[in-house]
């Protein structure tokens, strides 16, 4: 089967040796703290609950994500890090970033440039993905075909949303509105390695006070919870937290662990479904973007920027840097990239100047919803003309492609790479480029909300 084959629910029970499922295992290979990883591949749980409704569903995955989704709508949990449950089941959905040798059973692997439907390990279909962006290709729909599967949101108890809007109000009496400044980072321990392409995308504590205390200035009636769900054991990111809120001995700002009692993860994903936090701003992490896009919440994301190491990756095999490809395709959820090395304090007080001017009306281009399909090149002309009508800070942080066109491998400057590359006859690099973009989520989320 080639690549633009699809696989359906109805393909799967005829594979069945039954004839019928009944029993699923959601089986999420881990070895490592990859928060993000396992949040990209959750999707899955939502499209077996969807197309299997009856069926008992166990799930196997790291041991400290899996109470995420600790409700009625799943079975047993395991640790995917001592092997698979023995069974038996009807079948098993292997998400993963490779692909995983053969196993037994009837078996639905999918990885980020394929897939395959497998009995015994004998492939009964199969097919490729080309996609750009790691969460979509971790997507049901880059193997159904069906793009509008639900992501699999976290159910709260009454009961543990009661006690996160309890702790809000504790913190901070009254109505204001919230926002949580998250500033931890992959590390050598929550990776498990030293490698820098896997904990070189932080700030330092001095640059994430120079960020946190200009939203304090620009935010003048919000409050700010400073913290993170920290992992047992890392201590750098506990140090970085509590550092970042004695700096501020203010009455609007307190740090995560203020508020009683360490915070489980699921425990610091029911404090930001309360009622008064509006957002979350802080480095790329998947306590940041990914978990806030599974809540329907904003988020604001600083990112490592294109830099001759990152280039360098983009030539080689295997997993590639750059925030392109792993940004959450919500449309809540923003990037903004810094170089390493212009990290200056400038650019470091636009950050907290694009969180701020986050709910500022857009006016709606109708043109783009109608040319994006048929000429997308037009589409992100009429787009750019938007760039024009902004606040200067707001233009260079929506108008900011320079990733993009890198990536390109373009001389043109930033979204004019993009056109250019729209109009040639291989767009879709171009295509799935934008469609990530920080503008293209502006004029296309519901409300237009900066």
């Amino acid at each position: 089967m080639n690549g633009d084959s699809f696989l359906s629910a109805e393909a799967l029970v005829s594979h069945s040796p039954g004839g019928r499922i009944d029993r699923i295992l959601w089986f999420h290979r881990t070895d490592r703290w990859y928060f993000g990883d396992f949040l990209r591949h959750s999707a899955w749980l939502a499209w077996a609950r969807e197309s299997f409704p009856a069926a008992v569903i166990d799930l196997a995955s790291h041991a400290a994500y899996l109470p995420l989704f600790a409700d009625d709508r799943f079975g047993r949990h395991f640790d995917s890090r001592q092997g698979a449950p023995a069974g038996p089941y009807d079948l098993v959905i292997e998400p993963g970033s490779f692909e995983p040798e053969p196993a037994d059973g009837l078996r639905l692997v999918s990885w980020d440039s394929g897939w395959a439907l497998r009995h015994d390990g004998q492939v009964l279909l199969e097919g490729r993905k080309q996609e750009l962006n790691y969460f979509r290709a971790a997507h049901p729909g880059s193997v159904t075909g069906h793009r509008s599967v639900t992501p699999t949101r976290i159910r709260f108890t009454p009961a543990e949303l009661d006690h996160a809007n309890s702790l809000i109000e504790r913190a901070f009496p009254g109505q204001a509105p919230v926002v949580v400044y998250n500033p931890s980072a992959s590390n050598a321990f929550t990776r498990e390695t030293g490698a820098r392409k896997e904990v070189d995308n932080s700030l330092t504590p001095h640059e994430h006070a120079t960020v946190l205390r200009q939203t304090l200035k620009l935010m003048p009636d919000h409050r700010f919870i400073v913290g993170a769900s920290v992992k047992i054991g890392d201590r750098q990111n506990e140090s970085l937290i509590t550092t970042l809120a004695r700096t501020y001995p203010s009455n609007r700002v307190r740090p995560v662990t203020s508020l009683g009692g360490g915070l489980t993860l699921r425990g610091f994903a029911g404090l930001l479904a309360a009622s008064r936090v509006r957002g979350m701003l802080g480095t790329g992490t998947g306590t940041n973007t990914h978990l806030a896009a599974l809540l329907g919440l904003r988020a604001l994301s600083v990112e490592r920027g294109h830099d001759e190491e990152m280039q360098a990756n983009w030539s080689g095999p295997g997993f590639q840097m750059g925030s392109f490809r792993w940004r959450n395709p919500s449309v809540q959820t923003e990037i903004h990239t810094m170089n390493r090395s212009r990290r200056g304090e400038t650019n470091l007080l636009a950050v907290a100047g694009i969180f701020a001017l986050g709910e500022m009306a857009a006016e709606p281009l109708p043109v783009f919803d109608k040319q994006w399909d048929c000429d997308p090149a037009a589409a992100v002309r009429s787009a750019a003309a938007l760039l024009r009508s902004m606040p200067p800070q707001a233009a260079a942080h929506y108008g900011d492609f320079t990733d993009e066109a890198a990536y390109l491998g373009s001389k043109a400057d930033g979204l004019q790479a993009v056109v250019t590359a729209l109009e040639s006859p291989d767009p879709q690099i171009a295509r799935m480029l934008f469609e990530d973009s920080n503008l293209f989520k502006l004029i296309t989320r519901p409300g237009r909300s900066m």
